[in-house]
């Protein structure tokens, strides 16, 4: 009889605070819950609860309390989180996030004892904290992202193809922007996304031709799927026009691009694209076509933009929530392939939102989907 390591099944969790580690799975009775939610859009957040005792007695105590009368668990306070599973080698765990304490709440109820949850966001959430208004002039998007996380001391991950603008206003004249607000803004009006990981800020297409991380099976790892297929808001045409700013901006010299397919074959999630599934619906007659303009340089450039502009729009076709057991592979930005749920369903899928719970149940990953298509 082959035996079975126990390991590979027990959850497995590290919480460091300011670097060093305060509470670890199995030696720290304190944790209650710990929780990571991971998105491929803005600030990944964290929470961890703790029952609070008695600093040397280790009972319950009607004073002088072991965490809540600890500075570290203030706002401001460094954090790393490590989730997985106790055998590293089999399965895994992996750094979870790294970000901030920004809020931190007790409870003192009529009976039990004291417990503390510790919330905080990965270190996206730092350029949130202020406004302002400033020009970027003749300036592609690594220039831009990068001397925007200069002021935040990250690094940066920059992997769309350079566009490169004469002129890019962040804020109006009578109100400022966050850094946080006017990257997001112009992540969603290229078809990208934006997020800090660890230390490193990326900015980077929608990533739904990645490879997938896992496989999950329905029975097995995968606990349960709900999908939802909505054609409202669909588009089977989208448009990018502009003038090529080389010349002038000369109107006789107008760009136009049309994109009716995503950027490549890979970002086609399903053998039937959902806008090849509305145009069915309406006879072989397009949807109204999504029509924007924009500062493009040539030709190429409309092209590209409008793509993007399409993957993203098509994605919102097939949307799911999946619950599944842990794995912090799972993550937002990733894609994962389902299996054992049908012709229509099977196949791979975009994670824009993934949470990961270790409690007293275990470790479980909920997370939400997108598909462009059905059909595996």
């Amino acid at each position: 009889m082959t035996s079975v390591k126990a390991s590979r099944y027990a959850p497995f969790y590290v919480i460091k605070i300011d670097g060093k580690k305060a509470f670890e799975h199995g030696r720290n009775s304190a944790v209650l819950s710990v929780e990571v939610n991971d998105l491929c859009q803005g600030s990944d957040e964290f929470q961890f609860k703790i029952r609070d005792r008695n600093k040397t007695e280790g009972h319950f105590p009607q004073a002088s309390l072991r965490w809540l009368e600890d500075e570290t668990l203030q706002p401001g306070s460094r954090v790393e989180i490590e989730m997985g599973y106790a055998d590293a080698d089999d399965g895994g765990r992996d750094a979870a996030i790294l970000g901030e304490i920004t809020r931190s709440e007790a409870n003192f109820p009529d009976s039990g004892g004291v417990e503390i949850t510790v919330s905080g966001h990965s270190l996206f959430h730092r350029l949130h904290k202020k406004t302002r208004t400033q020009k970027f002039i003749n300036m592609n998007y690594k220039q831009i992202v990068a001397a925007i996380a200069k002021d935040h001391g990250l690094s940066t991950d920059v992997t769309i193809d350079t566009v490169s603008f004469d002129y890019v206003q962040q804020g109006e004249s009578s109100s400022g922007e966050s850094d946080a607000d006017f990257l997001s803004r112009l992540a969603e009006e290229y078809g990208c996304e934006v997020f800090v990981t660890q230390k490193q800020l990326l900015f980077r297409p929608i990533g739904n031709d990645r490879s997938p991380v896992t496989k999950l099976h329905w029975g097995r790892d995968l606990v349960s799927f709900k999908p939802t297929i909505n054609v409202n808001g669909l588009r089977t045409r989208v448009a990018v026009r502009g003038q090529p700013t080389d010349n002038g901006g000369d109107p006789a010299d107008e760009i136009e691009f049309t994109a009716t397919k995503p950027p490549t074959k890979a970002h086609e999630m399903g053998k039937e694209l959902g806008t090849e599934y509305l145009k069915r619906m309406l006879e072989g007659e397009d949807a109204d076509d999504q029509v924007e303009s924009f500062e493009v340089r040539s030709r190429e450039e409309a092209e590209k933009i409008a793509k993007l502009r399409f993957n993203r729009n098509a994605l919102e076709f097939l949307t799911g929530q999946v619950t599944s057991v842990g794995d912090i592979r799972i993550r937002g930005g990733e894609v994962v392939e389902l299996d054992g749920l049908g012709r229509l369903f099977n196949g791979k899928y975009y994670v824009t939102r993934a949470t990961h719970r270790i409690d007293s149940s275990g470790y479980q990953t909920r997370f939400e989907v997108k598909r462009s298509g059905l059909g595996s």
